[in-house]
């Protein structure tokens, strides 16, 4: 994805690459994504449909040491409880005998909760198959000048929310590289 920390309401890009290490092209690959509730207003590129919350894209061939490149954009929303940013992608079917993968047994193939072989993010998982990988955002939000009572828990103050005077803000933690 092209941005790893985006704020609540930006839309970021995810794009997945399909390689085809052999023996032979692959032929009527389908590539399916499962959006995960952290996003909205998915927009695929390259050819891809939505239906709900998954995205798919039907690639005719790609020839033995090529790859194939989709994308989507999608617009991340306000952390709550229940909502995951999670996003997981797998190749769902393919003509050939993938040697060392089966399609559409689920990005995660053994379970453990983390997913990819061929990924370098903190998921990888030398065990799971080739055919899926996973990504997410952590969504960061900016800090104003002003405190407000929000009544409708949109985060953005709207008519009639007044504000509150006289708070005093304490800052803890780490930012997203871990300074304090």
């Amino acid at each position: 994805m092209n941005d790893k920390y985006p704020k609540v309401g930006d839309d970021v890009t995810f794009t997945v690459v399909i390689k085809n290490n052999g023996p032979q092209t692959a032929t009527n690959v389908v590539i399916e994504d499962k959006v995960p509730n952290g996003y909205s207003n998915l927009t695929p590129a390259n050819g891809g449909l939505v239906n709900g919350s998954i995205v798919t894209w039907n690639i005719a061939q790609i020839a033995v040491n090529d790859s194939a490149k989709v994308t989507f954009t999608a617009k991340v929303v306000q952390p709550a409880t229940g909502i995951s940013y999670i996003n997981l992608a797998e190749i769902k079917a393919v003509d050939q005998f993938d040697p060392n993968s089966k399609p559409a047994n689920g990005a995660d193939t053994n379970n453990n909760g983390k997913v990819g072989s061929q990924d370098n993010d903190d998921s990888k998982d030398l065990a799971d198959e080739d055919d899926g990988d996973d990504a997410y955002v952590i969504p960061t939000a900016k800090l104003g000048d002003l405190v407000f009572l929000d009544d409708n828990g949109n985060g953005i103050q709207d008519a009639g929310e007044k504000g509150v005077e006289g708070v005093k803000v304490n800052l803890t933690g780490t930012d997203q590289d871990g300074k304090a």
